[in-house]
C-alpha cells in the first residue's frame, strides 16, 4: 500500500504529494483490475469517499490521510468489485436514481 509522506502539505506544487497520489492511483488500478484509460480512478475514489462522508481533500487540494487509509481503500475496492451497492445520483433529498453500473459514467461511484 502507498503512504502519504506529507500530511497536511500546504504547497500546491509539491512533487512528493503528486508522487504519492500517483502511487495510490497505480495501486488502485492494480487492485481493481481497471485500466488507466478507462477511468479516473482517483476521481472515482474521491467521489466514493465524499459519498461516505469521509473528508478526501485538504484546503490546499491534496488528499487527506483518510485518502490513504487502507481500511478506506479496501472498502472502496470491495465496492468497486460489486460487493457494495451504489445508490446512483441523489435526484432530491432521499430519492436516488440507482446506479446502472455501465462502465464509467456513474458520477457517484465512477463505475
Amino acid at each position: 500500500m502507498t503512504e502519504q509522506r506529507h500530511p497536511n502539505c500546504e504547497d500546491p506544487y509539491c512533487k512528493i504529494c503528486l508522487q504519492d497520489a500517483s502511487s495510490l492511483e497505480e495501486e488502485l488500478l492494480k487492485r481493481t483490475g481497471n485500466k488507466k484509460e478507462w477511468l479516473d480512478i482517483l476521481g472515482a475514489y474521491r467521489t466514493w469517499l465524499d459519498s461516505e462522508g469521509i473528508p478526501a481533500e485538504t484546503a490546499h487540494g491534496w488528499p487527506t490521510a483518510a485518502f490513504y487509509d487502507e481500511t478506506n481503500v479496501a472498502s472502496y475496492i470491495t465496492h468497486r468489485q460489486g460487493n457494495g451497492e451504489c445508490p446512483g445520483i441523489e435526484i432530491e433529498p432521499g430519492i436516488w436514481s440507482g446506479c446502472d453500473q455501465s462502465g464509467g459514467d456513474c458520477p457517484t461511484c465512477g463505475y
